[in-house]
């Protein structure tokens, strides 16, 4: 026997007795909390785009991602109080759940300096320093294979002017040798008539 999955389940209103008073409650404080929660996420991205230099963008991509989908369960709080779509909702916390474990696996190794820091502004001015001496050693090792590529640049250059110094003496000796040749035939040529 095969039932349409809404149609097994019964909606929430139920367990509300369909009190207008309560689903009303439920309603709005829902939604207020799926607003607030597509909101600092918009703001975090916001946040994060103005300003590249923030240290460790991925933590607050992942706390956007987080939030958002904590403010979905709310909607879904929502839609299951009229439709019984419980496997969907299901989904939708799974999503949640995926997220805020990604979210605390990335922000437990950076308790310990987070805890060291004092301050968040100490802590964000640590890993602005921490991002700063990352691309200052990359500045250093793009500046010693500028050396080094500027060091055979140099090399290739003085050999290549040797190659065309040795060449223009060969043109010069087959020059001379042409015009030595040139000479002597025509001097053959002068006492052959």
């Amino acid at each position: 026997m095969s039932h349409d999955m809404t149609t097994m389940f019964m909606p929430h209103g139920m367990c509300y007795l369909w009190q207008p008073s309560l689903i009303a409650a439920q309603v709005s404080t829902n939604l207020l909390i799926a607003l607030a929660y597509y909101a600092i996420p918009l703001l975090l991205l916001y946040f994060i785009r103005r300003r590249p230099d923030v240290p460790n963008p991925l933590l607050f991509t992942l706390f956007a991602i987080f939030i958002l989908a904590c403010g979905t369960t709310h909607l879904f709080d929502i839609v299951t109080i009229w439709y019984p779509v419980y496997w969907v909702d299901a989904m939708v916390r799974a999503i949640t759940a995926a997220a805020s474990v990604g979210t605390a696996i990335v922000l437990a190794p950076l308790m310990p300096r987070l805890l060291r820091s004092g301050t968040v502004s100490s802590y964000l001015e640590t890993m602005s320093k921490a991002v700063l001496e990352d691309q200052n050693e990359a500045l250093e090792t793009a500046n010693r294979r500028l050396v080094t590529m500027n060091d055979d640049l140099q090399k290739q250059m003085a050999l290549r002017d040797r190659t065309l110094k040795v060449m223009s003496e060969r043109e010069q000796r087959i020059r001379v040798l042409r015009e030595e040749n040139a000479s002597l035939r025509a001097r053959l040529d002068a006492r052959g008539e």
